[in-house]
């Protein structure tokens, strides 16, 4: 009989940039993204609709679960309400949903670049802040293709891990609050009953699995069940 596997589930992954500039470099992360099994989603998957572009943009951000930004040396179309580029707004979109966001900035200095993919002016100083945005997190500079490609491989898969990883312990923490509420619950159903137990003396032994022990065990035991070591119960570590 042959063995099933469970595959993760591919992430949904938004990639913004500006577009005529950057084909190549978004070529590369579709490679990347794919390559690990992941769902690139970016412009080159629109179709005609009658919203607006920026509207449809936008809620493609809010449907993935991460969030990368491509800079190379364009601002890129600009939206005239807000003063801003699509993607600056796309990268502001992530940030309000809490999406994690992976940024990723062309190194001037080591990846050709030719003259007329080179915003001068207001633009080139509305970039210049945007950048300077990014920076205040943590970003990749990349200084080709192949370096981008690698570079996108290796922070995803980080991203993924650090978030199932952390899905992980938010479970299990969720798992042992409900276990440890329902001894609570028991207990107080116990120090309720009826007169049966006054004037003697009760001894109930309770265990608790999980990531408590020692000094954790007891301390916290004690104060959910508001007594004091010694007064009506017996803490067994065992």
């Amino acid at each position: 009989m042959a063995q099933v596997i469970n595959q993760p589930t591919p992430w949904r992954i938004f990639v913004s940039s500006t577009y005529e500039d950057m084909i190549p470099y978004r070529d590369a992360v579709t490679d990347a993204l794919t390559s690990i099994e992941h769902l690139p989603i970016g412009m080159e998957h629109f179709v005609s609709t009658p919203d607006r572009p920026l509207d449809v943009c936008l809620t493609d951000v809010r449907r993935c679960q991460l969030y990368i930004v491509l800079v190379g040396m364009r601002y890129g179309s600009v939206d005239e309400e807000s003063g801003k580029s699509f993607t600056e707004l796309e990268y502001e979109e992530a940030i309000k949903n809490k999406i994690p966001v992976l940024a990723f900035v062309i190194n001037e200095n080591e990846c050709a670049i030719l003259p007329k993919f080179v915003d001068t002016g207001e633009k080139a100083e509305k970039l210049a802040l945007f950048k300077n945005r990014l920076d205040e997190r943590m970003t990749s500079r990349f200084k080709s293709v192949e370096h981008l490609k690698e570079l996108v491989i290796r922070s995803v898969e980080a991203q993924v891990k650090r978030t199932t990883e952390a899905k992980k312990v938010e479970s299990q923490v969720a798992s042992n609050q409900e276990e440890y509420i329902i001894g609570a619950k028991l207990f107080k159903r116990f120090i309720l009953l009826p007169e049966r137990y006054k004037g003697k003396e009760a001894v109930l032994r309770i265990r608790m699995d999980g990531g408590f022990s020692g000094w954790r065990l007891k301390d916290e035991m004690f104060d959910a069940f508001h007594v004091k070591n010694g007064d009506t119960i017996f803490g067994n570590d065992a």
